[in-house]
């Protein structure tokens, strides 16, 4: 689908020649009537706040500085009554919310690699099934997440990278309990300790037969290419590695499944000036929480699974990831709900070959402080519809682009919505709602 074709998309069957907003009497007929228990909160349409209750996945396109944290995430982790993984960028979400929905809703977990301290432990090989059945294909999902994808027009290190990644993963879960499956035992293996041992292993297993075959497929493989494949390996992973990580990756504080038994809040944190370097690791702590609810036993009972909610700041960062893309398309049947946020739509078409696709897989997409300089800024205001002139029948645009980069659209959200004309909302920051602010804690 052409980039010219994607707002086209977005708005098709929304937006009719008359165009123009939702209004205050019509709100009854849209996706945001009649919020129930696990609502989430989009803005203040008419002096009235606007809800969300659906199954589906939102996304919001924002400059720094617009109010996302403010205005949707803090808001709503005061407020959200289930169980939540929220990417916290700066560590601010966490400072501001979590004695109130630790006193008020569930378990507490906060994953900070930056500050070991005050951090819990997650190790992700805990969670590799040693059934034989299970033990290559999970070996592979965490492999596939820890090798960053580099978006090389020829990608052949990085997948032969994956397939050594993810021999020694399914090497070392195979022969150790989960509570002694340490990343540094895969680390000494990337380096060089034990490749012998585990090329001998992994040859003579009888029980899993990729790993037989790796086994003697690596013993084939020639000291160069070796060299150079474990050296990519080595790249990725050396963000696992050092005292202050090894700390808090020994073992695991808590389980994904976690988030289905009660209603558990993990906060991952980290500085800004960090996220690439941690990639890796952000990558498959997100991953692994979105895959291992994936339970078809839930799916049955699709009516009594209470929904998840994943609030993934700065997202496009952390490149594609196909659990984030498995999730927007059957994740409503799971009851998993992504929130998605994102500086600009030039940071999806960097991440995902497809990002219009991905903009039509969320049910609720917002905006704020849209750019001029954008083209998708052009491209919403095109098809954002027309209304008739005030005295004559000369249509006009509804909203041309200059306005939605100016100063009339400054304190707006625009939000665009599967089955409904879209609304024009107003931003109301945290530090505004006296509700919000008494859950926060006191300053000083």
């Amino acid at each position: 689908m052409a980039d010219s074709n994607i707002v086209t998309d977005l708005l098709e069957g929304i937006v009719g020649t008359k165009g123009g907003f939702v209004q205050r009497n019509e709100i009854e007929k849209t996706i945001f009537s009649k919020p129930g228990d696990y609502k989430l909160y989009l803005g203040e349409h008419e002096n009235n706040a606007l809800h969300y209750s659906g199954e589906g996945s939102l996304i919001t396109i924002a400059p720094p500085g617009s109010g996302k944290t403010q205005c949707f995430v803090i808001p709503n982790m005061l407020n959200w009554k289930g169980a939540a993984v929220v990417l916290d960028i700066k560590g601010e979400i966490y400072a501001a919310t979590h004695k109130w929905r630790q006193e008020n809703i569930g378990s507490i977990y906060k994953f900070d690699p930056l500050d070991p301290d005050s951090s819990n432990s997650y190790n992700p090989l805990t969670f590799v099934r040693d059934d034989p059945d299970y033990i290559w294909e999970d070996s592979r999902f965490l492999a596939e997440m820890m090798i960053v994808p580099s978006g090389a027009q020829d990608p052949f290190w990085e997948n032969m990278a994956r397939d050594v990644l993810t021999a020694t993963i399914a090497h070392v879960t195979f022969d150790n309990d989960p509570d002694d499956r340490a990343m540094s035992k895969v680390l000494d293996i990337i380096y060089g300790i034990g490749w012998g041992e585990m090329i001998t292993s992994l040859k003579t297993n009888v029980l899993v037969s990729p790993m037989r075959r790796m086994g003697h497929s690596l013993e084939k493989m020639g000291d160069t290419q070796r060299d150079s494949v474990l050296k990519t390996v080595q790249g990725n992973l050396s963000v696992w590695q050092g005292s202050r990580v090894e700390k808090i990756t020994q073992k695991s504080d808590w389980s994904p499944t976690d988030l289905r038994k009660g209603k558990t809040t993990i906060y991952i944190c980290i500085e800004p000036y960090e996220i690439d370097s941690y990639l890796s690791m952000l990558r498959v702590i997100l991953a692994q929480h979105i895959q291992l609810l994936f339970n078809k036993k839930e799916l049955l009972n699709r009516e009594t699974i209470v929904p998840v909610l994943f609030m993934l700041d700065e997202f496009p960062q952390l490149k594609r990831m196909a659990p984030v893309e498995k999730a927007l398309s059957v994740g409503r049947g799971y009851g998993i709900k992504l929130w998605m946020f994102a500086q600009g739509y030039g940071q999806l078409k960097e991440a995902y070959p497809n990002p219009e696709g991905l903009l039509n897989s969320c049910v609720v997409r917002t905006f704020m402080n849209l750019p001029l300089t954008d083209e998708f800024t052009e491209k919403i205001s095109n098809m954002l519809g027309y209304r008739d002139g005030p005295l004559d029948a000369t249509r006009k645009k509804l909203v041309e682009p200059s306005e939605l980069a100016g100063p009339d659209y400054h304190d707006s959200i625009l939000i665009v919505a599967t089955g409904t004309k879209p609304v024009k909302a107003k931003k109301k920051f945290a530090y505004q709602d006296p509700e919000i602010v008494s859950k926060m804690p006191k300053q000083g």
